[in-house]
């Protein structure tokens, strides 16, 4: 009995050694090998992972072969192609009052587009007249005062927010409160130039 087997690209890459076993033993495609006629089991992987890509092998995974005689054949095949890529995620943008964010679709409070995982997104922060920008919040949490600024994009339904405060507000000694929550509303007595500012940060928006 004369046992074949190979691999058959589909997509890429453009050729690919299986690990595959007869009846427990490891062989590699391609193969060929004449056996004493009997049963044997052969068994494909499901998948296999080269240089971090994984390929799915499809079908005829697994084979009870049994032959009575000499010079009967059996040929198999195992045909593979690349995962599809992860699915898009989607990011969203917010800011707090005295402001707006661009995304590279223009000026706007809030919205969401949808990339690819692992791309980055590079955002503007717009003050509003009388506010001045103070940082940026990734899924709630402070990462960069610069602006604009770029995001990786590596977690789904990532959001990233605009932190805004009037321009004649000491900001800073208000810091532990503004990162705390996404809804916190902070009030500012600025006693400057005779009157009162009330400014609200972090009120999210979607």
């Amino acid at each position: 009995m004369l046992i074949s087997a190979e691999t058959i690209p589909n997509g890429t890459p453009v050729s690919l050694q299986l690990a595959f076993t007869i009846n427990g033993v490891t062989r590699y495609t391609p193969y060929a090998e004449s056996l004493a006629a009997g049963s044997y089991r052969l068994v494909f992987p499901q998948t296999v992972t080269i240089d971090g890509v994984t390929y799915t092998i499809l079908g005829n995974n697994d084979f009870t072969i049994t032959h009575p005689m000499w010079g009967t054949e059996s040929y198999f095949k195992a045909s593979y192609f690349s995962d599809l890529p992860p699915p898009p995620i989607r990011v969203r943008f917010n800011t707090s009052a005295g402001g707006l964010v661009d995304w590279g679709e223009g000026p706007q409070e809030y919205g969401s587009m949808l990339v690819d995982q692992g791309s980055n997104v590079e955002v503007r922060a717009i003050p509003s007249v009388g506010y001045k920008f103070v940082f940026w919040r990734k899924n709630g949490v402070k990462v960069s005062e610069r602006n604009p600024a770029v995001f990786s994009v590596d977690v789904d339904e990532t959001t990233i927010g605009a932190v805004f405060v009037a321009a004649d507000s000491d900001w800073t000694k208000y810091l532990p409160w503004i990162i705390l929550g996404g809804g916190a509303l902070l009030l500012f007595a600025a006693m400057g130039r005779g009157r009162s500012t009330v400014v609200v940060v972090g009120g999210k928006k979607d």
